[in-house]
């Protein structure tokens, strides 16, 4: 099997999440969650990172083990860290990930199975120790988010104005969450926030996001909640931190990165 490392200068390869079910993966404690789930600390504790002319900041991704936020610059433009200033990045501070021509990019190895995304091919495929290649997904997914855990796949499909989310589970299949793209899982793989777009603007070939709000999935029970709302702001690109216990998203309509933590058990 032929295989082509690349650096992805444009953070594809990097996950929205970069947490681990394993604390000791990331060398921080993972922040547990209430059986209802997370919610956001009161808007008045939120920063944002970025905005205004020259200043745009999209696609947030965390550092795995860190702190430290990775965004792109004005129409995928340059590369920032948002806990030093904004300075630029050096790309070789990104990670390396495995293309193979043939099945894609590597999404996940756990020893027993490589999950792979062939963007050209439209599907998400699974290749067991022995080679035997099974087709998991098919039909154009993309924004594909492998749970910490390896159980659950969330991707969606059809275009981005009006997506729609979906899950796969191995034993279970594929099933349909609603509206909604760009998911990123918790540590605990249980729950998934995700963007739901609102009011889109076209004139020509441009596409303005003039509102969207993040949603939250309970893949355990199934039920979806507004995870936002805040109709001043169009989230997109949520990112979970390594704990848990904070989320990065892009506002597309005003151009900076926010970071919002979780609120506490127990808080008001």
């Amino acid at each position: 099997m032929r295989r082509i490392l690349l650096t992805v200068l444009l953070l594809p390869g990097l996950a929205c999440q970069g947490a681990s079910s394993d604390p000791a993966a990331t060398g921080r404690r993972v922040e547990a969650l209430s059986a209802a789930g997370p919610r956001l600390a009161p808007r008045a504790s939120w920063q944002p990172r970025g905005g205004g002319p020259g200043r745009v900041r999209v696609t947030p991704r965390w550092l795995a083990g860190s702190e430290a936020l990775l965004a792109r610059g004005e129409h995928g433009r340059g590369l920032f860290r948002l806990d030093h200033g904004g300075a630029p990045v050096e790309p070789g501070i990104l990670p390396r990930v495995e293309v193979d021509p043939d099945l894609g990019a590597l999404l996940l190895d756990d020893g027993e199975r490589r999950l792979y995304h062939h963007g050209f091919r439209g599907r998400i495929t699974a290749v067991a120790t022995d080679g035997a290649e099974r087709v998991l997904v098919e039909g154009g997914p993309w924004a594909v988010a492998v749970s910490p855990d390896g159980r659950r796949i969330a991707y969606s499909t059809g275009r981005l104005e009006d997506p729609m989310l979906h899950l796969y589970e191995e034993g279970r299949g594929a099933w349909t969450v609603g509206r909604g793209a760009q998911a990123c899982w918790f540590p605990d793989g249980r729950f998934l926030v995700y963007a739901v777009p609102g009011r889109v603007v076209r004139r020509g070939s441009l596409t303005t996001f003039q509102s969207s709000e993040l949603h939250l999935y309970d893949a355990d029970q199934g039920t979806t909640k507004a995870f936002t709302a805040t109709p001043d702001l169009a989230e997109m690109e949520p990112a979970v931190s390594p704990g848990g216990d904070v989320i990065a998203f892009a506002d597309w309509h005003g151009g900076a990165v926010w970071i919002a933590p979780l609120a506490r058990e127990g808080a008001p």
